[in-house]
């Protein structure tokens, strides 16, 4: 499935204008298995095709993997303070959410004492997008 999601990514982004050169490419890509009760298989594994698929496309893209809630909202924060005007930025996430009052919400690690007491533990890393 992520592979489809990330071939239509792809396909979306070639259709797209020539990238500008004062155009910047963005994205965070975010992707969670690591949770205590029940645990998924391939949320980062989709992160990960994502972020490749994107990188082909010339993105220049953050990766975070199994973020709890200071480290999500820090990841989110720090990209949302890089857009610029003129950017293309675009937010990937792929981990368990859940619906509130009909408002869709991730589920970070939240309930996980040993995650919680090593908050910003986690690493942003970055890879850069081969130049256009």
């Amino acid at each position: 499935m992520v592979f489809r999601q990330a071939a239509l990514l792809l396909l979306l982004l070639d259709a797209s204008p020539t990238v500008r050169a004062e155009e910047r490419r963005i994205a965070l890509v975010i992707g969670n298995d690591n949770y205590p009760s029940m645990p998924l298989r391939a949320a980062k594994n989709d992160a990960r095709a994502v972020r490749s698929a994107l990188v082909e496309a010339g993105f220049s893209v953050d990766i975070v993997e199994d973020a709890d809630r200071v480290t999500f909202e820090r990841a989110v924060s720090d990209f949302a303070s890089k857009i610029q005007t003129g950017d293309i930025a675009l937010f990937y996430y792929s981990g368990r959410a859940t619906s509130v009052d009909g408002a869709n919400a991730a589920d970070q690690l939240l309930s996980a004492p040993e995650l919680s007491s090593r908050s910003g533990s986690n690493e942003v890393g970055e890879t850069q997008g081969r130049p256009d």
